[in-house]
């Protein structure tokens, strides 16, 4: 009599693939917030480290220039943003770091040019000038300058009585053309807002003083670099709310007359 073998089949049941398919979603949704951090702390990192990069050339271009900041714009007053002619305060230290990628910060949502030495008015830029550094109102305009366009000396390492403290470029988003002193120059009007911070945004990602983690990266004059949240900056806003508005009376020094013990701050846009 023969016998004929049966082979049984085994295999999940619906309900156990969708318990895996659940345990997957659940862990994904766990693990996905890790790995989007752990992506902007790399880019938070690679930022500061642009940010060191260029407090060195900054701090190498004042040894050669008598200790005194890149000025605005090294061209006539006329041909301002005129490549031929001359570079913006950023593009004055390319001979010290010969790197355009440094400008560029990894979170920055904008694109440079493909030929930023033909296109200094792009978004090149995702780093500003604090503007008391780089256009000293308290001094007289350059030699053959327009009056009060923003063509005076920039401040220089005899006068910042605290080079620790002092802010000198900090980030800016969306990025800008190579000049960008602009963050110092529009916040007046949007103090009420925001009365420890010096950005306005349009949206979340709009400030690049909260860009990393609710803060952002600051060089300052001595040419060291940190990161910084907007509340351990004291700001020392002009007294204009215009972009290009002349700032005959713009303070170097608030005394904590801005925000209430703003001088005992690690930081501060005022240039004393």
């Amino acid at each position: 009599m023969a016998f004929q073998k049966t082979l049984k089949k085994f295999g999940f049941t619906l309900i156990e693939l969708l318990v895996v398919i659940a345990i997957i979603a659940i862990l994904a949704a766990i693990l996905f917030p890790v790995f989007a951090q752990a992506r902007e702390r790399a880019r938070q990192t690679a930022c500061l480290s642009n940010c060191r990069q260029m407090g060195l050339a900054l701090d190498l271009y004042k040894q050669d220039y008598d200790g005194t900041w890149p000025i605005w714009w090294n061209g006539p007053p006329n041909k301002a943003g005129d490549y031929r002619f001359g570079r913006y305060w950023s593009g004055a230290i390319l001979p010290y770091t010969k790197n355009y990628g440094i400008r560029k910060c990894p979170s920055d949502p904008l694109q440079a040019p493909s030929n930023p030495d033909q296109n200094i008015n792009g978004a090149v830029l995702s780093y500003a000038s604090n503007r008391n550094v780089m256009i000293d109102e308290r001094k007289p305009d350059l030699p053959g300058a327009p009056p009060n366009q923003g063509f005076k000396p920039a401040a220089s390492d005899a006068e910042i009585q605290t080079p620790a403290r002092v802010v000198a470029v900090h980030e800016w988003s969306p990025g800008d053309y190579e000049g960008l002193t602009d963050p110092i120059t529009q916040t007046q009007a949007k103090w009420g807002n925001r009365p420890n911070g010096w950005c306005n945004p349009k949206n979340a990602n709009d400030c690049g003083d909260t860009r990393h983690f609710g803060g952002g990266n600051y060089i300052f004059f001595d040419g060291h670099a940190h990161w910084l949240k907007p509340n351990q900056v004291e700001p020392c806003p002009p007294q204009s709310t215009t972009s290009w508005a002349p700032l005959q009376n713009n303070p170097t020094s608030t005394s904590g007359a801005i925000i209430p013990g703003g001088k005992d701050l690690p930081a501060t846009f005022c240039v004393q």
